[in-house]
């Protein structure tokens, strides 16, 4: 059995010549289409003036306003106690807390009958000794005219030797039983003004005017002299102290004399605001304060009993600082990256270069290449740089002292 061989198909040739003549005429097309496509000039992107608001630059000198915190304390309080023991024996009705009381208003007093003993004891003493020194008195002074005499018979040959040494010895005995008489006479003196001084201190009275505090006593507590009863705050003396940076504590003393604002802070609300009169530097300094301690003294007004501000308020102090000459008071918003500020110029932001010199309550004190008139911007911009155009819609005068 013989094969045939196999025909030759044009129809399966001209198949992928078709498919290769189609891509290249569409190839051809496109080349064509882009070849002949107009050419579409660019536009520049415009460029958008960003709105801010502005200050107006104004070179002035300026003593801005510190705050510093402090709680009023009383310059002069003291303790109340006995200075000598005993049993309570009466409280007056003025020792209670909160009581203002004068100076020399007795407040307790104890049981004085053993002190009254002890007194009249003493003075039967004194008026034994006394007696007994007249008589002592008496015999040292005839000791002496039997010493005179006998001396004087010695000298004559008249009396011996043994004469005279008895006369001396005799009369020194009399010296010495006087001179001691004299010292038991002193002793019971002294010993008579320290019990009319306890009789005196058997009384507790106020030793200036004040408030009463912390009161703790009652009739019949046998007491010492250590025990505190209370304690006594002169309301005529209050005072707060206020630590102050190193630069300010350093002049200090052109800061004696000054007013300051004294404001009651409570539950965080201003509560009372006094004028107070700076008038001392404390003389040492803490390092960890990181400055020194000022003290004023709170006005007192004779016919008010208690202080507009009272002892352990907690309080604000607004003090006025260092005179600062040709600087630049601007919102704290106007400064970049600590040390920057942009000026406006011809409708563009221009960059400049500050030395802040303080930084209170939202406001900046500085120098710097800044001139009179000068807008600065205090709008805070994302991106904000030189040559930033801007467009300002709003000003504002600096030079209001913060």
């Amino acid at each position: 059995m013989t094969s045939t061989p196999r025909r030759f198909s044009v129809k399966a040739l001209i198949r992928p010549l078709v498919a290769v003549v189609i891509l290249m005429l569409g190839f051809a097309g496109f080349n064509l289409l882009v070849a002949t496509k107009p050419e579409v000039q660019s536009r520049p992107r415009l460029e958008e003036a960003r709105k801010i608001s502005a200050a107006i630059v104004k070179v002035v000198s300026a003593q801005p306003d510190h705050r510093a915190f402090g709680t009023v304390e009383a310059a002069r309080s003291a303790d109340l106690r006995f200075a000598v023991g005993g049993e309570v024996a009466q409280v007056s009705a003025d020792m209670k807390n909160g009581m203002v009381v004068k100076k020399g208003t007795v407040l307790a007093e104890l049981d004085t009958e053993l002190l009254q003993l002890a007194r009249e004891d003493i003075i039967t003493q004194m008026d034994a000794e006394q007696v007994n020194l007249e008589e002592l008195s008496t015999q040292l002074d005839l000791r002496l005219k039997q010493y005179e005499r006998v001396n004087e018979m010695a000298a004559a040959a008249v009396a011996s030797e043994k004469q005279l040494d008895e006369a001396r010895l005799s009369l020194s005995v009399a010296k010495n039983a006087h001179q001691q008489a004299l010292a038991r006479l002193k002793q019971l003196e002294t010993n008579l003004k320290r019990s009319s001084r306890n009789l005196r201190d058997a009384k507790l009275t106020a030793p200036f005017d004040g408030v009463l505090s912390d009161v703790v006593i009652g009739e019949g507590r046998v007491l010492s002299s250590a025990n505190t009863l209370g304690v006594i705050t002169d309301l005529t003396s209050l005072e707060v102290s206020f630590v102050v940076p190193a630069e300010i504590y350093a002049t200090s003393g052109d800061l004696i004399g000054r007013d300051v604002a004294v404001t009651w802070k409570a539950g965080g609300r201003d509560v009372n605001t006094v004028m107070a009169t700076i008038e001392r530097a404390e003389g040492n300094v803490d390092a960890s304060e990181g400055g020194g301690r000022l003290y004023a003294a709170l006005p007192h007004d004779e016919q008010r009993v208690l202080s507009e501000i009272p002892a352990g308020a907690f309080v604000e102090i607004k003090y006025p600082s260092l005179k600062l000459d040709n600087i630049i008071i601007l919102p704290e918003s106007a400064l970049f990256d600590h040390e920057t500020v942009y000026a406006v110029v011809d409708n563009r932001a221009d960059r400049r270069k500050v030395d802040v010199v303080q930084k209170l309550d939202g406001v900046v004190y500085l120098r710097g290449d800044l001139a009179d008139g000068e807008e600065i911007i205090i709008t805070r911009l994302p991106g904000l740089g030189e040559g930033t155009l801007v467009e300002v819609v709003t000003t504002e005068e600096t030079g209001v002292q913060g």
